[in-house]
C-alpha cells in the first residue's frame, strides 16, 4: 500500500469515526494500514485509533473481530499494542500520546484491562515511562511539552492496567512498572503526572504482591513521603500517597522503619494531621483546582478526597507505625504531645461534624459516616500509642494533653459503633495512670461501660474489663465499679465465658484492696457463685498465691493482627478449659520444623490455627512470663493487675483457654477467701 493509499485510508476512516459510525470493514482497513505505517502515518493512525476506542460502543472490535482473516489471528487490542511499539516516546511523542491514550480508555473496561495485560501492554508501558525518565534524570530540560503530555497518557495508562492487578499482579510485576512509577515520583513535577502516578500507586499497594515489593524497596518510603510533603495541600494527591504509606506500614515491618527513621517524615505526618485539623469542614472541595477529585472514588474505594479523608488515611500511618516496637516506643518518646494534640483536634473535629450535621437527611449521611470514621481511626492510633508510653511519676508533663484526650475519649463511650469499641481500648491503657483512672470516673465512665462488658467481641468485653482493674486499682467508685465486675462476671459464668473472667477477678480483688466490703452481700453471693462454677470446670493440683503485679494494659491494635492463635469463646462448649490436644500424643516424636510456626490474622476474618507450637508436647509445667503472671509470694492485699504481653507457652486455642484459666484461679480462690461474710462470735454466759 503506498503513502497515497494509506493517506485515503485515514481520512476515510477518520470521517467515519467522527460520525460515530461502526463498521468491521473501516476498522479493518484502518488495523492493516496502521500495522504497515511508520512516522507521521503512524501518528494519524494512533489518533484514529483513539477516536475509535474512546467510544465504549466499539469495544467490541478490541475483544472478539479477527480483523486479519482466517491466516492471522489477531484482535484489534493486540495490534493496539504492537503498534505502539513501534513508537520512541521523546522523539515520536505524538504517536505515544494517542496510542497509550487510546489504551487507557480502553483498559477501563475490566475484561479487556485483563487482556491488555496479558497482551504485554504493561510491559510497553513500562519501558515508555523508563525512556521519558532516563531522558528526564539525563537532562531535565529535555522533555517538551508533547513529551510531557505523552508522560501524561503513559502514567495515565498505567493506572487504569492496574485495575487487572488483583488478577494480574504476578504480570504487572514483571513488567517492571513500579521501580519506573516510583522514579517518576521523584523526578517530575507536573501536577497531572504526579496525580497518575499517585493513583497507579494508591492501587497497586492494595495488592499483597505489590505491596510486598514496595515494601522491599528501599527509595519507595523515600519518594512517596517527599510527594506528600510537596503535594500536601492538595487533598486529592495527599490522600492516595497517604493511603499508599498506610498500606505499607500495615503490611511490613522493615516499611515501618523506613518510613520512621526517614529525615522529617513523622513531622510532614503530623504537619498534615495540624493543617487539615484547621479547615473548615463547611469548604467544599475546589474542583477547578483539583479535576482529578472525582477520580478518588474509583481508586480508592469509599474515599472522596475530603479533608476528613485526608486526616483518616493520614492517622492510619501513624497508627500503623506503631506496630513496630522500636517506632512505637520512638513516637511515645519523642512525638507524644504533637500526636497527643492531633488526635484530640480530630476527635473534635469529628465531634463539631456529627453534632452540626442534620441526620435525618439522606445526603448528610456521608460526611456523618466520614466523621464516625475519623474518630475511630484517632482512637485506635491513640490505643497504639499509649500502648508503649508508661505512666510516668507524677506530676506527668503532658498531663493537659492527656486529660483533655481522655475527656473526649469517655464522650465517645456514648455510642455503640466501631468508634465506641476503640474508646474503650484507648481507656484501657490511658488508666493505667492513677490520676487518669480517678479522671475518667469523674467523666461518667463507669455509667457508660455496662454494655461493653456484654459487647459481642471479646477484646471490647475484655477492654472493659481491663479499665475496671486499673479504676478499682485507684481507689476510685470501688464501690461502683465493683457491682459492675460482678454483675458482668456473673453473665460471664452464664455463658462460660472465660475471656474476661480473670480481668473482673482482679478488678474485684483492686476493689478489695481499697475497701474492706465493696460488695453488697447479693452481689458478693453471686461472684462466689460465678467463680465457683469457673473453678468447678476443671481443676488443677496447684495454685498460686498472689502479689503485686503492674497494672493492666490494653493490648494495641497490633494485636488484634499480630502473630499468634486467635482465641475463640465456646459458649456452647462445657469443656471451657480442655486440655491441649498435644497431650493426646503421648510419646510420639514431633516434627519440629512441622509443627512450629506463625499465625497471622486479620480482626474480621475466622481463620483459626489447629496446630500447637512444640512446647504443647513439653511435660514439664509450663511457665507464663513475668508480664503475665502472677509470682509466687504470700497473698497480700495489694492492688492487682495485668498487662498483655508475650507468652512462652503455646497459644493454640486449647492452651491459651488454658492459661486463662489458671490466671482465673490465682485470683479467684483468695478472692472467695476475702468474700466470705465476717463471723460474729455468739458468747454463752453461764451461771
Amino acid at each position: 500500500m503506498c503513502c497515497v493509499q494509506i493517506e485515503d485510508v485515514v481520512v476515510v476512516v477518520d470521517a467515519y469515526a467522527v460520525a460515530g459510525l461502526r463498521t468491521t470493514s473501516y476498522v479493518s482497513c484502518y488495523v492493516k494500514c496502521y500495522m504497515r505505517v511508520t512516522g507521521t502515518h503512524l501518528a494519524a493512525a494512533c489518533k484514529l485509533v483513539f477516536k475509535i476506542a474512546k467510544n465504549d460502543k466499539n469495544d467490541i472490535y478490541f475483544k472478539t473481530t479477527n480483523l486479519l482473516g482466517n491466516t492471522v489471528c489477531l484482535r484489534g487490542l493486540e495490534l493496539l499494542v504492537e503498534g505502539c511499539g513501534r513508537a520512541e516516546p521523546v522523539s515520536e511523542a505524538g504517536c505515544c500520546v494517542y496510542g497509550c491514550a487510546a489504551l487507557r480508555v480502553l483498559a477501563l473496561e475490566p475484561a479487556l484491562c485483563a487482556r491488555a495485560v496479558a497482551a504485554g501492554a504493561a510491559h510497553l508501558a513500562a519501558l515508555h515511562l523508563k525512556i521519558l525518565n532516563n531522558a528526564k534524570a539525563e537532562c531535565p530540560r529535555s522533555l517538551g511539552e508533547q513529551s510531557t503530555h505523552a508522560l501524561y497518557q503513559v502514567t495515565g495508562a498505567l493506572r487504569s492496567l492496574a485495575g487487572a492487578v488483583d488478577r494480574c499482579a504476578h504480570d504487572f510485576l514483571a513488567s517492571g512498572a513500579l521501580p519506573e512509577l516510583v522514579s517518576a515520583l521523584a523526578l517530575h513535577t507536573d501536577r497531572d503526572v504526579l496525580t497518575n502516578v499517585a493513583r497507579c500507586l494508591s492501587v497497586v499497594s492494595g495488592s499483597a504482591e505489590c505491596c510486598a515489593w514496595l515494601c522491599a524497596c528501599g527509595g519507595a518510603a523515600r519518594a512517596v513521603l517527599r510527594a506528600l510533603a510537596a503535594c500536601a495541600p492538595r487533598a486529592p494527591l495527599a490522600v492516595r500517597l497517604a493511603y499508599t504509606l498506610g498500606n505499607m506500614a500495615a503490611a511490613d515491618e522493615r516499611a515501618r522503619n523506613d518510613i520512621y527513621n526517614e529525615d522529617g517524615a513523622i513531622d510532614v505526618l503530623l504537619t498534615i494531621l495540624e493543617s487539615y485539623t484547621k479547615k473548615n469542614p463547611q469548604d467544599m472541595p475546589d474542583v477547578e483546582a483539583d479535576p482529578d477529585l472525582h477520580l478518588v472514588g474509583s481508586d480508592l474505594g469509599g474515599s472522596d478526597g475530603s479533608n476528613e479523608d485526608v486526616l483518616i488515611k493520614t492517622v492510619r500511618v501513624v497508627a500503623n507505625l506503631c506496630l513496630a516496637e522500636r517506632v512505637g516506643r520512638g513516637l511515645a518518646d519523642i512525638y507524644a504531645q504533637r500526636i497527643v494534640n492531633s488526635l484530640l483536634a480530630c476527635l473534635q473535629l469529628a465531634e463539631t461534624i456529627i453534632t452540626h450535621t442534620d441526620k435525618s437527611l439522606p445526603e448528610n449521611m456521608a460526611p456523618v459516616e466520614r466523621a464516625e470514621e475519623l474518630a475511630t481511626a484517632a482512637l485506635a492510633t491513640l490505643n497504639n500509642l499509649t500502648f508503649y508510653r508508661e505512666p510516668p511519676d507524677p506530676p506527668d508533663p503532658l498531663h493537659v494533653p492527656i486529660d483533655n484526650i481522655c475527656k473526649a475519649t469517655c464522650r465517645w463511650l456514648r455510642g455503640s459503633g466501631p468508634a465506641s469499641c476503640e474508646a474503650v481500648r484507648a481507656l484501657g491503657n490511658v488508666s493505667r495512670a492513677t490520676r487518669t483512672a480517678q479522671l475518667i470516673v469523674l467523666e461518667g465512665a463507669l455509667d457508660r461501660l455496662e454494655p461493653f462488658l456484654n459487647h459481642e467481641d471479646g477484646s471490647v468485653r475484655c477492654a472493659a474489663a481491663g479499665v475496671l482493674v486499673n479504676v478499682c486499682g485507684a481507689g476510685a467508685e470501688c464501690g461502683a465499679a465493683a457491682a459492675l465486675a460482678a454483675r458482668a462476671l456473673a453473665a460471664a459464668a452464664a455463658h462460660r465465658d472465660t475471656q474476661p473472667a480473670p480481668l473482673l477477678a482482679r478488678a474485684l480483688w483492686n476493689a478489695h484492696a481499697h475497701h474492706q466490703y465493696p460488695l453488697s452481700p447479693i452481689h458478693a453471693h453471686a461472684v462466689s457463685e460465678a467463680l465457683a462454677v469457673f473453678i468447678a470446670v476443671y481443676t488443677v493440683p496447684l495454685f498460686r498465691p498472689l502479689s503485686q503485679v503492674t497494672p493492666w494494659r490494653n493490648g494495641s491494635a497490633s494485636d488484634s493482627r499480630s502473630e499468634g492463635c486467635v482465641f475463640k469463646s465456646r459458649r456452647d462448649d462445657e469443656s471451657v478449659f480442655a486440655a491441649c490436644e498435644a497431650d493426646k500424643l503421648g510419646e510420639q516424636e514431633i516434627d519440629r520444623n512441622v509443627t512450629k510456626h506463625h499465625v497471622t490474622f486479620d480482626l474480621e476474618n475466622n481463620n483459626y490455627a489447629s496446630e500447637c507450637d512444640p512446647s504443647c508436647y513439653d511435660t514439664s509445667s509450663k511457665r507464663i512470663s513475668r508480664k503475665n503472671s502472677l509470682e509466687t509470694g504470700d497473698v497480700t492485699g495489694e492492688d492487682l493487675g495485668f498487662e498483655e504481653g508475650d507468652v512462652e507457652e503455646c497459644w493454640c486455642d486449647p492452651c491459651r483457654r488454658l492459661a486463662t484459666w489458671d490466671e482465673l484461679v490465682g485470683v479467684a480462690i483468695p478472692l472467695l477467701d476475702r468474700l466470705r461474710p465476717p463471723r460474729t462470735d455468739a458468747s454463752v454466759g453461764t451461771e
